[in-house]
C-alpha cells in the first residue's frame, strides 16, 4: 500500500478508481467544483496569499469547530 493509500485508511476514506471515461468526467467534474468552492471560501475569510493559508487558517475555513 502506498503512503497516499495509508493516510486515507487512516482517515477512513475510501479509494475509488475510475476505471471509466464516464467516472474519469465525474470525478473531474467534483475535482473542479472542490477546487473552485476553496478559492471562493478563501476569498470569503479575507486569505489572499499562502503565508495566510499556511498559518493554519484555512482548514477552520471549510471545517468550523
Amino acid at each position: 500500500m502506498t503512503q497516499f493509500g495509508r493516510a486515507l485508511n487512516e482517515l477512513n476514506v475510501e479509494i475509488l478508481c475510475a476505471n471509466s471515461s464516464q467516472a474519469r468526467g465525474r470525478v473531474e467534474r467534483a475535482n473542479r467544483m472542490l477546487q473552485d468552492r476553496l478559492v471562493k471560501e478563501l476569498r470569503l475569510a479575507g486569505i489572499s496569499d499562502s503565508r495566510q493559508m499556511h498559518d493554519g487558517t484555512w482548514p477552520k475555513v471549510l471545517m468550523p469547530v
